[in-house]
């Protein structure tokens, strides 16, 4: 669909330098947010860097389906001003220029807006780094940067595209078909998490209800079914982690058994073949768990 570098980033070799400085007074999230507002604050200053500085400063602080930036007020395309190339660009408009002084805005653009490390989680980094006294970033090549044309696309539980990393350049490309006209939409959040995972996660993170067709489809047929579906799900919970040590994973009869009552739940007659596709997205981690514990078991 397209491929971008960062309009604005924050250096990961920068960001190492100073977490391994601070001694733990200060989490990796918290300088790379520190070091990119930095960086955005240096684009805002200096003419040469003004075009950059509209790129994000066309994003609103509060990010949901209703939000759209304020693209008209510059000359250019609109994907020329998210992709910080618009051309002849000396000055911010008035109101963004209002905001740029406000650091809470700025802030809220950030967490809002900003691509962090995906699924290679701040915390993932910082234990890579914690055994890592090398000066340079290790296997990490990026951090946190600002992809304003990227920003605009709007949380769906059923995605129809996803993006890549190599180094600092993102490339989004479909993951399912898409028709002319048809919103192109991913998911701000892992998507193989429960509906009740997601929702609170979206509401704390973005400050907003996900009400995407997924979602819909899933709440109706929770609230269809009988109320032993919806709890005996949330039941898998302790075994549907991401991650799960060797020494907190359960025997494999455990996860038998638990399969057996997880195909039973999904033999609801209320329940359609779409709606138990979804429902069994929720498991992901579960199935990775259970067949990871079946080949410890396994000659």
């Amino acid at each position: 669909l397209f491929v971008t570098p960062p309009t604005v980033s924050a250096n990961i070799c920068e960001v190492k330098r100073l977490w391994a400085g601070c001694n733990g007074k200060k989490s990796i999230e918290e300088i790379a947010e520190a070091s990119l507002l930095k960086n955005m604050k240096r684009s805002i200053k200096q003419a040469k860097d003004k075009a950059v500085a509209a790129s994000f400063m066309a994003l609103t602080s509060a990010h949901s389906a209703e939000d759209n930036p304020d693209l008209k007020q510059y000359d250019g395309t609109a994907v020329d001003v998210l992709l910080g190339k618009c051309q002849g660009v000396t000055e911010l408009a008035a109101a963004d220029a209002k905001r740029a002084n406000d650091k809470d805005m700025l802030l809220g653009i950030v967490r809002h807006n900003a691509f962090g490390p995906d699924y290679h989680n701040y915390s993932r980094i910082e234990e890579a780094w914690a055994t890592s006294p090398s000066a340079d970033a290790g296997p990490y090549s990026r951090i946190l940067g600002m992809y304003p044309f990227a920003a605009i696309i709007n949380h769906s539980c059923a995605s129809n595209a996803i993006r890549v990393f190599a180094g600092e350049i993102m490339a989004v490309h479909a993951n399912a078909p898409i028709k002319k006209g048809e919103e192109i939409g991913w998911s701000y959040i892992p998507a193989t998490r429960p509906y009740h995972v997601r929702q609170e996660q979206i509401s704390t993170k973005f400050g907003f209800q996900c009400k995407c067709r997924r979602c819909v489809l899933e709440l109706e047929a929770l609230d269809a079914a009988a109320p032993d579906v919806s709890d005996g799900l949330k039941a898998l919970d302790s075994l549907n982690v991401t991650t799960m040590s060797a020494e907190m994973m359960p025997s494999l009869a455990v996860f038998d058994e638990q399969l057996q009552s997880l195909e039973t739940l999904l033999s609801h007659s209320s329940l359609s073949n779409e709606a138990k596709r979804s429902l069994r997205l929720w498991c992901t981690n579960f199935y990775i768990n259970y067949f990871n514990t079946a080949l410890q078991h396994s000659n």
